[in-house]
């Protein structure tokens, strides 16, 4: 089951990172800069991006994707990708309209639907491949 965690992680990773960075280079910090403006820096800080982008798969890993390798189903992975997704996103975007002037609902409700998306999509990408692949023992 390690080895085929490994792969989920690698995959739901470079799914995650594939899907994730088109949509906000087109339409994420397009929206982003229209809501919040100069307050948003010009090019993002590396170092939390990356953490982010190497944290937040294990996430999907821990809490989806290693359910529905456990009972061998797409719809597990779905189901519990979008539910972490959408509180995870859910947390960040509701504390930001809570505490932030710019903030608005409409970033909250889109960043949520995207995030929910993009977590389940990932998810289930992660374990379709890694159901796939067949580890061999030496």
């Amino acid at each position: 089951m390690t080895a085929r965690l490994a792969t989920a992680y690698g995959v739901t990773f470079l799914a995650f990172v594939l899907i994730d960075v088109p949509y906000l280079m087109t339409a994420g910090v397009p929206m982003f800069r229209a809501v919040l403006g100069d307050v948003l820096l010009q090019e993002p800080r590396l170092a939390p991006a990356i953490l982010f982008y190497l944290l937040f798969p294990a996430g999907i890993v821990y809490f989806a994707g290693r359910p529905a390798l456990a009972d061998g189903s797409l719809a597990t992975a779905a189901v519990n990708g979008a539910a972490f997704g959408f509180f995870a996103y859910m947390t960040y975007e509701l504390t930001n309209h809570a505490t932030l002037r710019l903030w608005s609902w409409n970033l909250v409700v889109v960043d949520t639907l995207w995030g929910t998306f993009l977590t389940a999509a990932s998810a289930v990408i992660g374990v379709a491949v890694a159901r796939r692949i067949s580890v061999q023992p030496a």
